[in-house]
């Protein structure tokens, strides 16, 4: 009679087997889309997003509402308290909107920075890229040590995404940008998502973390750059500024 220990032993060897094919799987899709492990930064306040970042849902809200109410003033033959309802509800919207326009927070203010620098490396605008990197700038990447510096950045640009070059960039579409603005008010990270096309090959993402730092009323420069994820090579952080922010 065949032991229980012998019946087990096919049993183990297929678990071990599905948990190994399990993680390689994972670790081959993680090479092509962002791993959910991967650093993001806290959603921003609810009420100060909403008024000055983005009105639209309570512009939308505010219009419902209106139409709500003129729908039961017509039920009670209130029709001309329904019509003031409509009409607060798009005063109220409008309101909104201008708002929204009018003020521009820290957090859009570091996301358009890095749209900036983002589109300065791609067309090789050294003299963009030298407005919005510190002086003191570093890029830290895995054997890259205490990192790179400003020099080191846009000489690097320079020499590899220019004219002809071996990385020249023909395009490049900027995704989600995480923002997060530190306890002091005058530090800020940003977490981009860029989809860059070479001039030859195809369109890969990279994904990147940076510290920015406030020098006058509203000027923000780039004190910090970390690649976190590129397509094809998985996570590529060097976990210098991931997990411990310089708030």
């Amino acid at each position: 009679m065949e032991s229980a220990t012998g019946r087990l032993h096919p049993i183990v060897a297929c678990l071990v087997f599905a948990l190994f094919v399990s993680s390689t799987a994972r670790a081959q899709l993680d090479l092509f889309a962002p791993p959910p492990t991967l650093p993001s930064l806290p959603a921003p306040p609810a009420l100060q997003h909403a008024l000055f970042e983005n009105p639209i849902p309570p512009v939308i809200m505010a219009i419902a509402l209106g139409l709500a109410a003129y729908a039961i003033a017509s039920r009670l033959d209130r029709r001309k308290i329904g019509l003031v309802a409509v009409g607060g509800a798009v005063v109220l919207g409008g309101a909104l909107v201008a708002l929204s326009g009018a003020i521009q927070t820290n957090r859009e203010r570091v996301q358009t920075r890095t749209r900036a620098i983002v589109g300065a490396i791609a067309d090789v605008d050294i003299g963009a890229m030298d407005r919005i990197l510190d002086p003191d700038a570093r890029l830290f990447a895995i054997g890259r040590g205490s990192g790179w510096s400003k020099d080191a950045i846009m000489d690097w640009v320079t020499t590899n995404l220019g004219s002809r070059s071996i990385y020249e960039v023909e395009d490049h579409r900027v995704g989600e940008i995480q923002a997060e603005i530190g306890p002091s008010g005058r530090i800020a990270r940003t977490r981009v998502h860029v989809t860059i096309t070479p001039a030859q090959g195809s369109p890969f993402g990279l994904i990147c973390m940076m510290t920015w730092q406030l020098v006058d009323a509203e000027t923000w420069v780039l004190i910090e750059i970390e690649p976190l994820w590129l397509q094809g090579w998985g996570e590529i952080s060097y976990k210098n500024m991931r997990d411990t922010p310089r708030w």
